[in-house]
């Protein structure tokens, strides 16, 4: 955690699986909705159901069907604003709601207005 507000920092690559597995997961969720009001229309015949449920694009088998994540002790916080840099595997983010009290210490920056050598621990 980088200050009071909720912001953060972690590794590009955790937001990226956490994007993945969201993505597969509305997937799973779209294509479950679709089947089951192309299965409850009455309109429809059983012949056009099945064919209907056959065009649906479902994801593959080995997509994720469900998953949470949970960004520390507070279950309830959300990712609501997020950054990656892939090439230095670097990404920023932003919880809502953030309790700062469940937090010890923040992290304290050198300023930025003086000159700071290479190799220099920030």
């Amino acid at each position: 955690m980088l200050n009071e507000e909720g912001w953060f920092v972690t590794a590009a690559h955790i937001l990226e699986i956490v994007e993945k597995l969201m993505r597969e997961c509305d997937a799973v969720k779209k294509v479950a909705i679709d089947r089951a009001a192309i299965e409850s229309n009455s309109a429809l015949e059983i012949k056009e159901k099945r064919k209907a449920i056959g065009k649906l694009l479902y994801p593959p088998k080995t997509s994720t069907e469900e998953c949470s994540v949970w960004w520390g002790k507070q279950q309830s916080a959300r990712l609501v604003t997020a950054e990656a840099y892939v090439a230095a595997d670097l990404a920023i983010g932003r919880l809502e709601p953030f309790n700062p009290a469940t937090i010890k210490s923040f992290p304290v920056f050198k300023d930025p207005s003086k000159p700071c050598p290479n190799g220099t621990s920030l």
